[in-house]
């Protein structure tokens, strides 16, 4: 039986290392968090970090971990219809999320150091509001514009307003080989990107622990227990 997979064992056992690293690395940020909630004298923000932030975060863990449930990086058997439904609603929620995530934040720091910013003020890459946080924190975050907006943003606002991201059922190289389950997804095939499935959604939840490292240390540098950090440095394309 012709091999159809498209991975290379060399990048699936990449995949496997980097996949047992997930529920430790969430857990880790989970730590902090809790920390800095211990820190928070704000009811408000206080609601902001415990049902905004860490509970997106759970669901972001559960998210990664349910699509290699569905899609296994080693699976070799062609996707269902209903698994690659599936697929797409996790990927709905794991940007949706993110997105979120990035809001909560801002809305912690928002009420927390009674900034007082208008809601459609409130957001971590806001002109006004950016100007109000940790100089570190704010350099921080310039060196993340590009993922914010470009990937993170345009993913967000592909699935609220524009077409919907999806798995694709299959590919077909230039030599005319049929990939087929065929790990990428992409929102419009004529104007978006497609981008790899197991890998992108591994370095866009580093991505989300790298922003929570950066905002406990820099808004709640005394908030920061001592933990093993556990990275995810690179993830293979």
């Amino acid at each position: 039986m012709e091999d159809t997979s498209y991975y290379s064992e060399k990048v699936l056992n990449l995949l496997d290392d980097e996949l047992n690293l997930v529920t430790a690395n969430y857990a880790n940020r989970f730590i902090k968090l809790i920390s800095v909630d211990g820190k928070i004298k704000n009811a408000e923000a206080r609601e902001y970090l415990q049902h905004g932030v860490m509970r997106r975060l759970k669901v972001l863990n559960r998210a990664v971990l349910k699509v290699f449930t569905i899609y296994h990086h080693r699976r070799k058997r062609q996707l269902s219809d209903d698994e690659l439904a599936e697929l797409c609603i996790v990927l709905h929620a794991f940007y949706g999320n993110i997105y979120g995530l990035t809001d909560n934040i801002a809305w912690v720091l928002n009420f927390e150091k009674n900034l007082a910013f208008e809601r459609r003020e409130v957001g971590l890459y806001s002109k006004k509001f950016k100007k109000s946080i940790n100089r570190e924190f704010r350099a921080y975050l310039v060196c993340r514009y590009e993922w914010y907006h470009k990937h993170l943003k345009e993913f967000r606002d592909s699935i609220s307003h524009r077409i919907p991201l999806y798995v694709l059922p299959y590919a077909q190289t230039e030599s005319g080989k049929v990939i087929s389950p065929a790990p990428f997804y992409s929102g419009s095939i004529i104007t978006g990107n497609t981008m790899l499935l197991h890998g992108q959604v591994l370095a866009d939840m580093n991505t989300v622990n790298e922003l929570i490292d950066k905002f406990v240390q820099f808004e709640f540098p005394e908030s920061a227990p001592v933990v093993d950090s556990i990275e995810i440095k690179e993830v293979p394309q």
